[in-house]
């Protein structure tokens, strides 16, 4: 493979095709989205509720009240 095809396979075919990529991004027409809040703005949407915890009725498990159950992890002396 000459040099001159080595420059055309790594540098110049990558290069038009995130050229092709970037002004095919650019061009996209912006959807129409609601203006982001701001703080101290008026909700206008209802309320919202997001927890980590994903709350389902099993019957396993509990909440750490019994006498065995043993701290999780360690304290910020970093001992684990």
């Amino acid at each position: 493979m000459s040099i001159m095809e080595t420059v055309l396979v790594f540098v110049v075919i990558p290069a038009a095709v995130i050229a092709v990529l970037g002004l095919a991004a650019m061009l996209k027409k912006p959807e129409l989205r609601p203006e982001p809040y701001r703080l101290g703005d008026p909700w206008p949407y209802g309320p919202l509720w997001w927890s980590a915890v994903d709350e389902h009725g099993h019957s396993h498990g509990g909440h750490g009240d019994t006498s065995d159950a043993q701290p999780i992890g360690g304290s910020a002396s970093a001992t684990w």
